[in-house]
């Protein structure tokens, strides 16, 4: 049984990793095929779109206050250490929380290596319907939304299967 979860522990890790590499591959290649602020329509509803944010998640908390800064680098550090405690020393065992955190960890990460190397998040993924655009997001962006996604599905999933076996 213990080699069972040092394997998944494994392709946790590799997981948490590849989604960094992406995350920064993709935004290597942003960089060096973009202008800033030039917009490269690939299809009806999607631009490859450069920008560089200083702030949170869709620019919240842009404004410049050093607080904001130090918190901004603060939280994903706490993300990533609580991925690496979960996955290495909690009894937790869904996995799906797991795989969750996994990929919010790994996004955590990827932004914040952007916001120590440059002081700002490279961002060039704009979606869209008509003239109501997304805002521009990367490959780390989605790997949180996605990890959050899955946590709050399956929590909802189980309390409303909990919430039956009481009643039935």
């Amino acid at each position: 049984m213990k080699s069972n979860k040092s394997s998944n522990n494994i392709y946790i890790l590799a997981l948490f990793l590849f989604v960094i590499v992406s995350d920064q591959i993709t935004k290597v290649l942003a960089v060096n095929n973009l202008s800033y602020g030039e917009e490269l329509p690939v299809t009806s509803n999607f631009n490859l779109f450069l920008i560089f944010n200083t702030g949170a998640a869709f620019s919240m908390m842009s404004d410049g206050f050093i607080w904001q800064k130090i918190i901004l680098i603060f939280f994903p550090v706490l993300v990533v250490l609580f991925f690496f405690y979960t996955t290495y020393f909690s009894e937790q065992k869904q996995p799906y929380f797991k795989l969750g955190i996994c990929l919010i960890a790994g996004g955590a990460f990827g932004n914040l290596i952007d916001r120590i190397l440059y002081g700002y998040v490279i961002d060039f993924i704009d979606l869209y319907v008509s003239n109501y655009h997304w805002p521009t997001f990367n490959i780390a962006d989605s790997s949180i939304t996605i990890g959050a996604c899955i946590i709050i599905y399956h929590e909802i999933k189980s309390t409303f299967a909990s919430e039956v076996v009481k009643d039935g």
